[in-house]
């Protein structure tokens, strides 16, 4: 595949919640599999928390946490339907935009490609500030 092939896979399986300073996931199965951080479900994340999710398409999801590892930061999440053009919800199956997870880890030095919504806050800065980041970012 070609990196600009690879870099629009990237960038159309990322899913950005639909919440107060947001957070992202990427959706790694074609039937809706979201890989997502624990602190994006909020203080208390569990398995069964739902959230809206919206496709860098446009696409609105509804999805289920369904693993949770608060300890790794982790969570995995399914999306249980979408909404149609009406807003109408519709549950039945369909493919989602995703991306591949790599059959192997990477070499050491490999170039990677990270597709999502850096943080908020400017956890570098000597003072409180927020970064200027956009919502959706893809960096390497």
């Amino acid at each position: 595949m070609s990196k600009a092939a690879c870099l629009e896979q990237s960038f159309n399986s990322v899913v950005v919640f639909a919440q107060y300073e947001c957070g992202t996931g990427v959706n790694i199965s074609e039937a809706g599999l979201i890989l997502t951080c624990a602190h994006c479900l909020g203080d208390h994340p569990k398995v069964g928390i739902q959230r809206s999710v919206i496709f860098t398409s446009g696409l609105i999801c509804l999805a289920r946490a369904t693993k949770v590892d608060v300890l790794r930061d982790t969570a995995l999440m399914t999306i249980v339907g979408a909404y149609d053009s009406s807003r109408e919800f519709d549950d039945s199956p369909r493919i989602f935009p995703s991306t591949s997870l790599a059959a192997t880890p990477p070499a050491l030095k490999a170039v990677l490609v990270c597709t999502g919504q850096p943080g908020a806050d400017d956890l570098e800065s000597s003072s409180r500030r927020k970064t200027d980041y956009p919502i959706v970012s893809i960096s390497k």
